[in-house]
């Protein structure tokens, strides 16, 4: 089989490796002769049996290479050199690569776009650390309607956004009253504009939001590794936009 191969080019190489005087002859009665007989195996491949490289190493009588003649007192003809034994590629391994890790980001800065920031931490990883510490955000007037919202931050590493290939959305938060709609929403560098994640309507209790980005991700990343997040609350009414947590996640 297709796996078959590489174990038994490698036994061979080991077997080599130790009696390197041996032929392919040699090498081959040393995995042919030393293997495990199995019962299942029989009349289905040559030997009967399975590779035992331990058994090939140590060698028996019929696989170890044959010592060296001790020259003689008269004088004979120079030896012809034996020809170099055959070497075996093994095949390319066929496996698929490992899948990137994920890394998971919190905000390295967060500041108010609209609105005004009433509860703020002065550490913005130790903000977004767990659910009893929140950021809320009050509205302002536009249009006849109540517009809050936030801008958060993140900073990725040269080798991370060199292999970006999905970007991961994590938030739990809500609004105040009823009547309020909460996006959260991704900038895209390239076409300049925001494109939305999420929309949460009538948001009352906190609400807990996954989203993933896999088609063209590198594009929500700019060249010196800012992704920002936005979380933009609209009401008819004067409403407290709360964020418990946020992150993302890269792979």
């Amino acid at each position: 089989t297709s796996m078959a191969t590489p174990h038994v080019a490698g036994a061979a190489a080991l077997v080599w490796s130790l009696r390197p005087g041996s032929t392919v002859a040699d090498v081959r009665a040393a995995l042919l002769g030393n293997v495990d007989v199995k019962s299942s195996l029989s009349g289905r491949v040559a030997t009967g049996g399975r590779l035992n490289v331990e058994r090939a190493l140590s060698g028996s009588p019929a696989s170890a290479p044959a010592p060296a003649p001790a020259p003689a007192p008269a004088p004979v003809p120079a030896p012809v050199p034996a020809p170099a034994p055959e070497r075996t590629t093994p095949e390319p391994s066929t496996q698929p690569p490992a899948p990137a890790a994920q890394t998971t980001h919190r905000p390295r800065a967060f500041r108010a776009r609209r609105g005004r920031v009433v509860r703020r931490r002065r550490s913005i990883k130790r903000l977004f650390r767990d659910d009893r510490r929140r950021l809320e955000l009050t509205p302002r007037r536009a249009r006849g309607r109540y517009v809050a919202e936030g801008i958060a931050s993140f900073r990725l590493g040269r080798a991370e956004r060199g292999e970006l290939r999905r970007v991961g959305l994590a938030y739990d938060g809500g609004a105040s009253r009823r009547g309020s709609t909460v996006r959260l929403r991704l900038y895209d560098w390239r076409q300049r504009r925001w494109r939305t994640l999420a929309s949460l309507r009538n948001v009352r209790r906190d609400r807990t939001v996954r989203r993933e980005v896999t088609r063209r991700a590198s594009r929500y990343v700019s060249s010196r590794g800012l992704v920002r997040i936005s979380i933009r609350s609209v009401s008819e009414r004067p409403v407290r936009t709360r964020t418990d947590l946020l992150r993302i996640s890269t792979r």
